[in-house]
């Protein structure tokens, strides 16, 4: 019911991501730093969220630093646009800006291979998903094709053009994505495995 059409048609943004930074700056500097020898091809970068640009809310020397670093600096030197949080019933809407948004996930979620509402937020959105986990995660989570979403480390520039120039080619495999999280790691599907673990 989530889902919004992968229309690619009038995007604002080549990339765009919504989510506060709560242990997410190792991802999203690599996707920036991925972008770096191409951004006049990427055009405009958005990042809603809390923590981005400026300390987020919780940050405290309590913390560990990874929880809310951030490098404004280089966020400004790429032209990164960093607008304020979005209410939650807006994060499938804001997602659908950017002809694509990075998959970033906190490092214990990346561990434990966690899937969460954001699973499922993301491939509803209007979006080319790029994943920055470990191929054999995202293939066990999100099905086989989508390793072909995979942010790669020896060609990182040329899948992200790849998707810039002909999303269209790209939104067979994420349709794939959403039959396979709806058969796989829906509400039904996880009650299934409670009787059967239950009933074991």
């Amino acid at each position: 019911a989530w889902e919004r059409p992968l229309d690619f048609g009038d995007k604002e943004y080549g990339m765009f991501y919504v989510g506060n930074n709560w242990f997410r700056w190792r991802g999203m500097q690599r996707v920036l730093k991925s972008i770096e020898p191409i951004r006049e091809q990427v055009g405009r970068i958005g990042i809603v969220g809390h923590g981005w640009s400026s300390p987020a809310p919780w940050a405290h020397p309590s913390l560990t630093e990874d929880a809310y670093y951030n490098d404004p600096g280089y966020l400004t030197k790429l032209g990164v646009e960093v607008m304020p949080p979005i209410h939650f019933h807006e994060v499938i809407a804001g997602m659908s800006n950017g002809t694509f948004t990075p998959v970033i996930y906190r490092p214990l979620f990346d561990f434990l291979q966690l899937v969460t509402c954001r699973t499922f937020e993301t491939l509803a959105a209007s979006t080319i998903p790029l994943f920055t986990q470990d191929a054999a995660n995202v293939e066990e989570v999100f099905g086989e094709k989508s390793v072909e979403l995979v942010l790669p480390e020896d060609r990182a520039q040329e899948k992200i053009l790849d998707i810039l120039g002909r999303p269209e080619q790209y939104a067979p495999i994420v349709q794939g994505i959403r039959r396979h999280l709806a058969e796989k790691h829906s509400y039904a599907a996880r009650l299934r495995e409670l009787i059967q673990i239950i009933e074991e």
